[in-house]
């Protein structure tokens, strides 16, 4: 049994590990997933329903989604939106794996500007209550760490262009986003391919990339995809974690619990 701690007993234990590392210049950071840590819900999630309901999903994003519709045994007659409409359903209900859900959810964003993409994902969260999910220890922390010169990283399995919209709440830049991003064609337009797959062990090889010989000091997730990162952190925090989380709790060393405070009714 993994007991819960405060947002300040861990940054405590961030500070003197920070303390006790050598000063030879190396970085620390701090590396966050997104959805279920930084806040309640799944931004990417939030953004997908909002294409469907606006119908705005291009027609380059068709056959990757009905591609996923298949693999599920899903309808595939229809607009875009039908078909996302079904997947989001087998999403919720749990037939549409997270890993393949975040990579299609993703490959959705085909045919729009990395620009159009980002404006999409503002218009859509401004409606989404987000500043009001947003762990408020969480909060805490990464501002300590802002005051400490630690830098802020977050790894998510997210869409770019939505990760980068949702973590403005949290004055983090978009530079320190390492999430899904598709590449482009020759006219600057998503195309239905990853440049990089972040999820589970790919948040670590993505991270990794981008670390440059800095320290992971903290590392925070939620969800069973995230042992790997948590696993490479001096301080690994489970924010609210999920049941396959805490199951993994004895493969992760020095992990400890952050929940989520209860909801307001």
């Amino acid at each position: 049994m993994v007991e819960p701690v405060t947002s300040a007993e861990i940054i405590a234990l961030i500070a003197r590990i920070s303390r006790a590392q050598p000063t030879d210049g190396q970085r620390s950071v701090l590396a966050f997933d997104a959805d279920g840590t930084l806040w309640r819900g799944d931004v990417g999630c939030d953004v997908f329903a909002g294409a469907i309901e606006r119908r705005a999903f291009r027609n380059e994003a068709r056959p990757t989604l009905v591609d996923d519709a298949r693999s599920l045994a899903l309808d595939t007659d229809g607009p875009p939106e039908a078909i996302a409409a079904r997947l989001l359903d087998a999403f919720n209900r749990g037939a549409w794996d997270d890993g393949p859900a975040a990579v299609g959810m993703a490959l959705s964003f085909a045919g729009y500007t990395d620009e159009e993409a980002l404006a999409f994902a503002v218009e859509v969260l401004a409606s989404a209550k987000l500043p009001a999910r947003i762990h408020p220890g969480v909060r805490e922390i990464i501002g300590w760490a802002r005051a400490h010169d630690l830098d802020v990283l977050v790894v998510s399995a997210s869409p770019s262009p939505v990760v980068r919209a949702a973590v403005r709440t949290l004055e983090i830049p978009p530079e320190n986003v390492i999430a899904m991003d598709l590449e482009v064609d020759g006219g600057g337009r998503f195309v239905s391919r990853l440049s990089a797959n972040v999820y589970g062990e790919g948040k670590v090889t993505a991270l990794e990339a981008n670390l440059r010989g800095a320290a992971i000091v903290g590392a925070f997730g939620d969800s069973f995809g995230d042992r790997f990162l948590l696993r490479k952190a001096r301080v690994p925090v489970a924010v609210g974690p999920s049941p396959k989380l805490l199951a993994e709790a004895s493969t992760i060393d020095g992990l400890v619990v952050l929940p989520f405070p209860a909801e307001s009714a």
